[in-house]
């Protein structure tokens, strides 16, 4: 579907046209589910105004994270919480500046965030109910960029690159970091072993113009310990945020046709799309 939402594909086999049943379920059931967290995000925050009326308060609902039952996101400027299941969504932030990029640590316990607390965009981290945020960087306009399988935060920053290139780096509960050790990495998800990530070279490219085919057009790249980082959506259409989904499944946003799409690309080398 070059015009729909969703696209696939099929790395172990450049010469397939069609998905497996059991990847297209799955692959229905997470797009399902993303849907449902979306509609539960509108209507809960919609449902929080001074006067109980749901319809008089439309919103813009950002950076939804989700860890079990629970959605973590951004709104007003702040950080909100509420269930997947719906309810009423309940305030976890009322900071002057900006908090965005929320992402739920893999124990369920934890949610990372950027904020502008002191002037410069660094990263926080607090209890998911709710709690006082602790810093965790000291860069500057640093971004999450989500959680190790070990529990370790994975944070995106141009302090350690010689060049303006942003770098992967995970920090532990101690402050210790290790430098991811590609030369640009900007977003990325890695497997649950830890073997494997998926990430993107560049930041995003901020215009948002439609079907960009210049030099700093994102797109997502494969790194497996040891070898060198081989490139998966090299066809000029804009990819970001990946996330990894079920083995060997990763999913990411395109702008290809003009329009926003999910991608779901599974495996090592490109093959179909349908």
């Amino acid at each position: 579907m070059r015009h729909g939402i969703l696209s696939l594909r099929n790395f172990h086999d450049p010469g397939a046209t069609e998905m497996q049943p059991a990847m297209r379920n799955s692959i229905g059931k997470i797009f399902v589910r993303m849907l449902v967290v979306v509609a539960i995000v509108t209507l809960s925050v919609a449902g929080v105004t001074a006067d109980d009326k749901p319809s008089t308060r439309p919103g813009y609902y950002r950076y939804p994270a989700i860890h079990g039952d629970t959605i973590v996101f951004t709104a007003e400027g702040d950080l909100w919480t509420v269930s997947i299941k719906g309810g009423e969504a309940k305030r976890l932030t009322s900071a002057p500046g900006e908090e965005v990029l929320a992402a739920i640590s893999p124990d369920g316990k934890t949610v990372a965030f950027s904020a502008q607390y002191e002037g410069p965009m660094d990263v926080y981290t607090m209890p998911v109910d709710g709690g006082l945020p602790q810093r965790r960087t000291w860069n500057g306009d640093t971004g999450v960029a989500g959680w190790m399988p070990d529990g370790r935060l994975l944070v995106s920053t141009t302090r350690y690159s010689t060049l303006p290139d942003p770098k992967l780096v995970a920090i532990d509960s101690s402050g210790k970091y290790e430098i991811v050790p590609l030369s640009q990495a900007a977003e990325g998800a890695f497997t649950p072993d830890g073997k494997t990530l998926f990430f993107t070279r560049l930041e995003r490219q901020p215009s948002q113009t439609k079907r960009y085919q210049g030099g700093t057009a994102e797109s997502i790249w494969r790194y497996d310990a040891g070898s060198e980082a081989v490139s998966l959506t090299s066809d000029f259409a804009t990819s970001h945020n990946p996330m990894f989904l079920e083995w060997p499944s990763v999913l990411s946003l395109r702008s290809r046709w003009g329009m926003g799409e999910l991608s779901i690309s599974a495996g090592r080398t490109c093959g179909c799309s349908i």
